[in-house]
């Protein structure tokens, strides 16, 4: 069976930047090995987060792996951290964060709190256990996560929840400076969430280490937020998702770890080598793919700094990559989505992928498997190596041909 290594590049692809002339931070980086393997592969673009979901890594876990959209961040989180919800449990993610009254409505001010301590993290949750009490055939906990998060376990009696009661939240870094009321549920199912939210800022106005903070920094955390929850899913194998492959995925990100958990696939920290990693990981598995951890709320705060990110992974790892690989392998690195440096948000934009065959020296586009889908393909252009010269490892794929859906893409990564 052939054996297969994803990246994912989490971020890369932009907007363009008018400092630039019109060029994006990938564009005006210097990109040779991804370059290498756009144009000697099979490269374009794909939208793989388009639609309503916000463009989050859990999100296009569940897109790509084709698991269920029930599956949610808080369960993968809570997967992570090996912590098992009780038969019935809802878990949520819980972020500390900082609102402000608006002229007419309360802003998200900033999802981090204004910077919270791991002790602070435990202080916090201990002190709304005592001062939040449980309505009548309800029980919570919390468990920490470190900083600014933590997650939120809830338990009903009676009714079993729906998936009303999950939807409406959003991410509390993709409102920053928002009023909060355009994005929390309006559902009677979720309505005891919401005011768990009301009632945790009336809480956490009385705790005195707050107050403190508050007076001698101006702002600090006066809030919880809850996102992303769910009830325990069973998740899909992630085999069964990559041609019968062992999977393996290699991450720093707790949510993909969570993800793999769930999925029965192993995890690799990437280490000091990642290349190393990447080799000794298909020595093992059919399947890899790498997923590089990314702060979630702002992963680069100026286009240089992106450019040098860029440059560095090129450099670093995708050339030592291709030397180091010493059997055979299918290689497809790609972006998830965009994320806009100078306005600071993700976008669910066409991103650029190249996909290769690797033999250990060559890279040549990937055979495709017969039958009247190739065909089909074929004469429409999409065969093989382009025809026209490809505009190297970038936005332009997207500009420069048709785009791709997730299912063509992941139909080309498995065939043959």
């Amino acid at each position: 069976m052939q054996k297969i290594l994803m990246v994912l590049a989490r971020g890369f692809a932009d907007r363009p930047v008018v400092d630039f002339d019109g060029q994006t931070p990938l564009q005006r980086a210097r990109t040779p090995a991804l370059d290498r393997l756009a144009g000697s592969g099979y490269s374009g673009a794909w939208a793989p987060l388009s639609g309503d979901a916000y463009p989050s890594l859990d999100e296009f876990l569940k897109k790509f792996f084709d698991s269920s959209g029930a599956l949610s961040a808080g369960l993968m989180l809570a997967a992570a951290a090996d912590i098992s919800p009780d038969e019935g449990e809802a878990v949520f993610r819980l972020n500390f964060v900082c609102l402000k009254p608006g002229a007419t409505s309360v802003v998200m001010l900033d999802p981090t709190g204004f910077g919270v301590t791991d002790e602070e993290n435990r202080e916090l949750l201990a002190y709304l256990e005592r001062h939040l009490p449980p309505d009548e055939g309800e029980s919570f906990r919390f468990e920490s996560l470190g900083g600014c998060e933590a997650l939120l376990f809830y338990k009903r009696a009676g009714t079993p929840l729906s998936q009303e009661s999950f939807r409406g939240f959003s991410p509390p870094y993709a409102i920053t400076g928002n009023p909060i009321g355009d994005h929390m549920p309006v559902a009677e199912a979720a309505r005891r969430f919401v005011h768990f939210v009301n009632d945790s800022q009336m809480v956490l106005s009385t705790h005195a280490g707050l107050r403190e903070k508050a007076q001698t920094r101006m702002f600090a955390a006066n809030s919880v937020w809850l996102w992303g929850g769910g009830l325990a899913e069973e998740a899909v194998r992630v085999s069964e998702k990559t041609g019968g492959r062992d999977a393996a995925l290699i991450t720093d990100s707790q949510l993909a770890k969570g993800f793999a958990k769930l999925g029965g696939a192993d995890v690799y920290e990437p280490g000091g080598e990642v290349s190393a990693t990447v080799s000794e990981a298909l020595s093992r598995h059919d399947f890899v793919c790498l997923i590089e951890d990314v702060d979630d709320v702002s992963p680069w705060r100026e286009p240089e700094e992106k450019i040098d990110a860029i440059e560095r992974f090129d450099a670093e790892f995708m050339s030592s990559l291709l030397k180091e690989l010493s059997g055979p392998c299918r290689i497809l690195v790609a972006a998830d989505c965009g994320f806009c440096v100078e306005s600071q948000e993700w976008a669910a934009d066409a991103v650029p992928f190249a996909m290769a065959d690797f033999d250990g020296e060559n890279l040549t586009p990937p055979k495709r498997s017969g039958g009247l889908a190739a065909l089909w393909e074929m004469i429409r252009g999409g065969e093989g190596k382009q025809k026209k010269p490809t505009p190297g490892f970038s936005e332009e794929l997207a500009r420069s041909g048709r785009i791709y859906s997730v299912d063509a893409v992941k139909k080309r990564l498995f065939s043959g």
